[in-house]
């Protein structure tokens, strides 16, 4: 999601740039396919917030919001 925000593709100006699929019995077909899929990858990671100045873990795990950018940041992965 954040790769297509920084591409500009997920802004309404650049929407008539999406082509739609056309309706059909396959790719109906392909999607509940797709949906059905029991099996997917999952990972999980941990993104931290180190104001300037922090260098011990008690303040660093103590932060419970971080600066404006790195919101948007954490606000584009979705």
């Amino acid at each position: 999601r954040l790769l297509l925000d920084q591409m500009g593709l997920l802004s309404w100006e650049k929407r008539c740039h999406f082509d739609l699929l056309k309706k059909s019995d396959k790719v109906l077909r392909e999607m509940k396919n797709l949906d059905a899929q029991k099996c997917r990858e999952t990972h999980k990671i941990a993104v931290i917030y180190i104001a300037q100045g922090q260098e011990d873990k008690n303040s660093i795990l103590s932060n419970n919001m971080g600066s404006r950018a790195f919101e948007d940041f954490v606000a584009g992965l979705g």
